[in-house]
């Protein structure tokens, strides 16, 4: 078998979700005989009969069905993949790995990522919450990309910006 052509994939998946191949010559901005000839080659190059022409409207074969579930999610990894791609050349962070210490107030930082997050919704989110000296390590170690914690504002390892003040009350 040949390597399958990404364009007879989404030709075949057009004519399942259309229902005919006029219809998704259409959606594709291609003509119908051409949407035909790549479902047609599909077909020779898997061996299976995809869809059932013997009616007024195709209809999908038991192993149409069943390769299509498989032909639609590999379509959608690779629009993934594509999306993905197009982040990375745009320079925007892909994972930002973060963590949040123990004296931070939670609610207002987790407000500032959701509206960063709604923003930016393709970058991955690694958020962690640690103890003590537990987040400045992190970092340290390169195992965090940002840190919400407290640090001593001297410490010329650490660029800093003061979000809050938490009140300590000794008990």
């Amino acid at each position: 078998m040949d390597r399958i052509k990404l364009h007879d994939l989404r030709c075949f998946d057009a004519v399942a979700t259309k229902g005919s191949f006029q219809a998704a010559g259409a959606a594709l901005n291609r003509s119908h005989p051409s949407v035909f000839v790549a479902v047609a080659r599909l077909e020779q190059q898997l061996g299976l009969t995809l869809f059932d022409r013997s009616g007024y409207r195709v209809g999908l074969t038991e192993a149409g069905r069943t390769f299509l579930l498989r032909a639609r999610a590999t379509l959608r990894e690779l629009d993934l993949l594509q999306a993905y791609a197009e982040q990375l050349v745009s320079g925007e962070e892909v994972v930002l790995r973060l963590v949040i210490g123990d004296l931070v107030p939670r609610p207002p930082i987790l407000q500032m990522l959701s509206g960063f997050f709604a923003q930016y919704p393709n970058t991955r989110l690694h958020l962690e919450y640690e103890a003590v000296g537990g987040p400045l390590e992190r970092l340290i170690e390169g195992e965090a990309d940002l840190v919400f914690h407290r640090a001593d504002p001297s410490d010329p390892r650490f660029e800093q910006i003061k979000l809050s003040t938490t009140a300590m009350v000794p008990v």
